[in-house]
């Protein structure tokens, strides 16, 4: 048995693409300082400087919120090791460890907010793990559809 899970909407304008970049921005924030519990809906709205409809819009419940911020750090530290990766042949060791840290500071305000969801969003880390090593049929920015499909095991499974 399989149900679609609920995911965020893909953004069709360009305003549309900056609103998510902007509620994603503000979510981050919020999460890293307050806690994913302690933060609501309402509060990512203000912060964003959106209404609380159009934040629905996008992103139906807080959980599928979490998700994306979860996708887009992937996506971004993704991008910059496989950029890394590019570049290393090149480099010596000190200059790849050098870059490497760089690559690790520039993700930290993503990374902190990552943290701070991954043991208060229910079952999270567990889809993550079977994800692993799983190509997503499209990119993470909320074009591809995510399928939830119950296990025997009474959880779920990202396919």
């Amino acid at each position: 048995m399989s149900i679609e899970a609920p995911i965020a909407k893909a953004p069709k304008r360009a305003r549309g693409v900056q609103r998510v970049a902007e509620l994603l921005d503000a979510s981050a924030a919020l999460f890293a300082e307050n806690g994913y519990e302690a933060t609501t809906m309402t509060q990512i709205a203000i912060s964003a400087g959106a209404s609380i409809g159009s934040l629905y819009q996008f992103f139906p419940s807080k959980e599928v919120l979490a998700e994306a911020l979860f996708a887009r750090y992937v996506e971004r530290v993704t991008s910059m090791l496989e950029d890394l990766a590019k570049r290393a042949p090149g480099l010596s060791p000190q200059g790849l460890a050098d870059r490497l840290v760089d690559l690790m500071l520039d993700v930290r305000k993503d990374r902190d907010s990552t943290a701070a969801l991954s043991g208060s969003v229910s079952g999270i880390v567990e889809r993550r793990q079977s994800l692993r090593g799983a190509e997503p049929s499209r990119s993470a920015s909320g074009e591809r559809v995510q399928v939830i499909t119950s296990n025997n095991n009474s959880g779920f499974d990202w396919c």
